[in-house]
């Protein structure tokens, strides 16, 4: 799950942003951002999924928890930064979408009809996502 987390992230980063990499003599300008962000994320999934399950990783209690200060500081700085890195994710993937239609909508379309519509393919793919998570989500409510 955890390298499953990492690896969607960096995905959907590449896919989303990838008009931008034609311009770029230097590929790895393009690569090494979203793949380290992509570490990060693991790495702080890992940290998060190390710190709730104690009993597993660590060898303690499982309720340890509620009686050591310590681990659930640490609980709480992993699922703190863990969300912080997915809201950032969703600002970058946001920001990428919003600039690779921009660009698209600014090239002609004959010659680049293939990724507008790959792009658009991806942008009702995420609005479906969307669409059903919140649906999901939403029955619990009503």
């Amino acid at each position: 799950q955890v390298l499953s987390w990492g690896a969607l992230a960096v995905f959907w980063l590449l896919m989303m942003d990838g008009l931008r990499i034609d311009g770029m003599t230097v590929p790895w300008s393009f690569y090494a951002p979203k793949l380290a962000f992509g570490l990060l994320l693991m790495s702080s999934a890992a940290w998060l999924k190390v710190t709730l399950r104690p009993q597993v990783w660590l060898g303690i209690s499982p309720d340890a928890i509620n009686h050591d200060a310590l681990l659930f500081d640490l609980t709480l700085a992993a699922a703190i930064s863990f969300a912080a890195l997915l809201a950032g994710w969703l600002v970058w993937f946001v920001w990428s979408s919003c600039r690779t239609g921009h660009l698209l909508r600014r090239q002609p379309y004959a010659p680049t009809r293939f990724r507008q519509l790959v792009f658009r393919f991806l942008v009702f793919q995420q609005a479906a996502v969307i669409a059903y998570t919140l649906a999901v989500n939403a029955v619990p409510l009503v």
